[in-house]
């Protein structure tokens, strides 16, 4: 990573002061700073890491880890197909002033891209189009007047492939991740899985909080998401904006046997923002939440001009929500301006909002508002479009 001391434009923030760690509470503090001149043992601001790597070297060697990223704008270094394997036990928190303790807990304050020319852009269904990022590091956010159909992502062969890669061989994850305060831009060129994270694999547990991802790429043949989810994940105050292919991808296989995480939900998605993705029919589960062979819980959460299209996937996709697996239940969430739209192939190709395509114990879709989505099938779908389609579930 570089820090370019690029401003990231923000209308609020909450600034607090960790408590200092325990003495003996085992826990290794590492700092991160892209300018730091000192001994780089990450013991302190001054003799900080300057990139992650580094500090999940120093990582490896602790029982558990708090890695502290000083706010600012980083640019993945390393070359195009550089990434960073995370080391379990280790919780990645940005937005540090590099001051002491004193952090802003903005996203938007502590920036990963891996757009290494800059130049990612929108480019709208009519032609249209503008910079994902201005000159001053701050974002534009995808159609925010609401006056285009879709948009989908120009620019992106010098995109890094990936940022965290968990699916190493025997690397098993006992002591959990967490990683919070981070805006993740810019990465996936459409041909890896987890464009920003991959877990895995298929063991411990991963918590991914109060985090932005906007414009990367996941649109794929393997349906892999931003997120590639095949450990238990927790994913709570997050906002996923603009992206392409599904933003979360679950997979609960770990060498052909399921796993089961607390009674069965293996990941739980909760007060969430997923808007302006894209995803075609061909490649995706779903343009925010794709769930195959796992379980799920969504509550609290907010679908926005989402849009799924095209293609004949053979487990049935959903254009906000498509599952082949456990749907532990769906509360309490909107959906706005959604579209599932030309699916070919069939009653499993059925154009839906939220599906879930195996008998299942029932989880129950309750308290959500639907408003002004659209689903509609091609001329060659043998099965009548619906918001949503459920398999042995209830709706109330």
């Amino acid at each position: 990573e570089t820090a370019t001391g690029k401003a990231v434009a923000t209308d609020s923030f909450t600034v607090t002061i960790d408590p200092p760690t325990a003495a003996g509470g085992g826990e290794t503090v590492i700092h991160v700073k892209a300018n730091a001149a000192g001994k780089g043992d990450g013991s302190d601001w001054a003799n900080a890491v300057t990139n992650l790597e580094d500090a999940m070297t120093i990582a490896a060697g602790a029982a558990r880890s708090l890695v502290k990223v000083k706010r600012g704008f980083w640019l993945r270094h390393g070359g195009i197909d550089a990434k960073v394997v995370p080391v379990q036990g280790v919780t990645l928190r940005g937005g540090y002033t590099g001051e002491g303790d004193v952090r802003v807990t903005d996203p938007w304050a502590t920036v990963l891209s891996g757009d290494l020319n800059g130049d990612d852009a929108w480019l709208y269904d009519d032609g249209t189009g503008g910079p994902v990022m201005n000159a001053d590091g701050s974002f534009n956010l995808p159609n925010a007047d609401g006056a285009h159909a879709y948009q989908t992502l120009a620019n992106l062969s010098d995109n890094t492939l990936q940022l965290f890669d968990g699916n190493v061989t025997d690397w098993v994850c006992d002591r959990g991740i967490s990683f919070e305060g981070f805006t993740a831009s810019g990465f996936g060129r459409g041909a890896t899985r987890g464009s920003v994270m991959c877990t895995g694999p298929y063991f411990g547990d991963y918590t991914v909080s109060n985090c932005v991802f906007i414009a990367n790429n996941a649109m794929n043949a393997g349906d892999q998401g931003v997120l590639a989810v095949t450990s238990p994940m927790t994913l709570v105050d997050c906002s996923f904006i603009g992206n392409m292919g599904t933003a979360i991808r679950c997979y609960n296989y770990a060498n052909g046997y399921p796993v089961a995480w607390e009674n069965g939900v293996y990941m739980k998605v909760r007060n969430c923002l997923f808007s302006n993705g894209y995803a075609d029919g061909q490649y995706a589960h779903s343009a925010a939440i794709g769930v195959r062979f796992g379980a799920a819980a969504v509550e609290g959460c907010r679908f926005v001009r989402n849009r799924l299209s095209g293609g004949a996937m053979y487990y049935g996709p959903g254009g906000c929500i498509g599952v082949e697996g456990t749907l532990k239940w769906v509360r309490d969430c909107e959906f706005t301006e959604n579209a599932a739209l030309d699916f070919t192939g069939g009653a499993n190709a059925q154009s839906v909002l939220v599906r879930s395509s195996v008998a299942t114990a029932p989880g129950p879709l309750s308290n959500c508002l639907f408003r002004a989505n659209t689903v509609r099938a091609s001329a060659t779908d043998t099965a009548s479009p619906s918001l949503v389609r459920f398999i042995s579930h209830a709706v109330r």
